[in-house]
């Protein structure tokens, strides 16, 4: 679908169950937060950066083939428990990456170097 607006994006993540991303080098991508963010499991292949986003809120598929992603996107999608575990804890792990999150981190490692 190429770039989209800002003010475009909560409506497509809001008309999607997941997030799925084949990158092999995209990892942490502001898209993949924003999709967390709306409560979409994430499914994606192996790149720098995914372990910080992937925790218990989607899959990793560690080959990146078509085959091996709807594998797993069939997985997700007909296991109703499971998308409801994954989708309730993307939110959850977004909110602690969050600008304010991440900031408080920050000013608390700063405040135990001083303290040091």
């Amino acid at each position: 679908t190429g770039r989209k607006e800002p003010q475009q994006r909560a409506q497509i993540y809001a008309d999607h169950d997941l997030y799925v991303s084949a990158t092999s080098q995209e990892g942490m991508s502001n898209a993949m937060l924003e999709g967390l963010a709306c409560g979409l499991p994430l499914i994606s292949t192996p790149c720098e950066g995914l372990s910080e986003l992937l925790v218990d809120n989607g899959m990793l598929v560690e080959m990146p083939t078509a085959s091996a992603l709807s594998t797993a996107i069939r997985e997700v999608l007909e296991n109703q428990e499971l998308y409801q575990r994954l989708s309730a804890q993307a939110r959850i792990h977004a909110c602690t990456l969050s600008w304010s999150a991440v900031a408080e981190a920050y000013i608390n490692l700063y405040r135990e170097m001083v303290v040091v």
